[in-house]
């Protein structure tokens, strides 16, 4: 039986209020367990951070947060590579446009 594709909870472009959480969606559906190797460091700081029982949605989140970053970096790179890198002021007005857009959201 094909696993359920599952639908993207957040949009590239937004984030979940600190009171939402995966935990509920991911009880919903199939997962599958895997085993991981992590710095004793990154760990110690993922478990001071993240209440108890919620270390497998948390990190969830976080893995899809990058699949969803990394396909508009690879576009970006493609770009560099097809018209040459972007200039230092046009990446310093990007950056700040985008900065002043993700001031007011949530974390």
């Amino acid at each position: 039986m094909p696993r359920p594709r599952f639908p993207n909870a957040w949009p590239c472009c937004s984030t979940p209020r600190a009171e939402e959480s995966y935990s509920q969606y991911d009880l919903a559906v199939a997962q599958d367990r895997i085993t991981i190797t992590i710095d004793p460091e990154v760990l110690e700081e993922l478990r001071a951070r993240v209440p108890h029982g919620e270390l497998s949605a948390y990190v969830v989140e976080a893995l899809r947060r990058r699949l969803q970053r990394d396909p508009v970096m690879d576009m970006l790179d493609e770009l560099d590579q097809r018209f040459g890198p972007t200039a230092d002021d046009s990446q310093r007005e990007a950056k700040q446009w985008l900065d002043d857009l993700t001031n007011d959201w949530p974390t």
